[in-house]
């Protein structure tokens, strides 16, 4: 259910294909997190994408990302990215590090991911971002 906010603190080490951070099964009524081929973040429920351009590569960093239908983010170490339309997939049944349906999975590292059914504050948030930065050496 959203509102969703969902921290991580990982990296992605591999361009040759899709990179799921998370993804939850229901083909167009999900939730999902990935970094593409073009190194784009995404947020997406498998109809509506938010997309940023400019996902770390190779580095380790903290996502925030936050499902709440055309009030979506993405946010890397602390800083917005973009915001937008990621629409209103559900989160039953997420699968961390892979795509729902294929052999497509996060090549790289999931430190830490943190979940939470709900919007934070923006002291909450940034004191989740403050812990996993500091955890990551950030």
């Amino acid at each position: 259910a959203q509102p969703l906010t969902v921290f991580i603190l990982g990296i992605s080490t591999n361009t040759a294909a899709y990179r799921f951070f998370y993804d939850a099964p229901g083909g167009v009524n999900r939730t999902a997190f990935l970094l593409d081929t073009a190194d784009d973040m995404t947020a997406s429920d498998g109809v509506a994408n938010l997309v940023d351009g400019d996902g770390p590569m190779d580095l380790f960093a903290v996502f925030t990302v936050y499902h709440n239908g055309s009030s979506s983010y993405i946010r890397t170490n602390s800083v917005q990215a973009v915001s937008g339309n990621a629409g209103t997939g559900s989160s039953d049944g997420v699968i961390m590090g892979q795509h729902f349906s294929s052999s497509l999975t996060l090549d790289g590292m999931i430190t830490e991911m943190i979940w939470y059914n709900a919007t934070l504050s923006d002291g909450d948030r940034t004191s989740v971002e403050d812990y996993l930065k500091t955890r990551g050496g950030l």
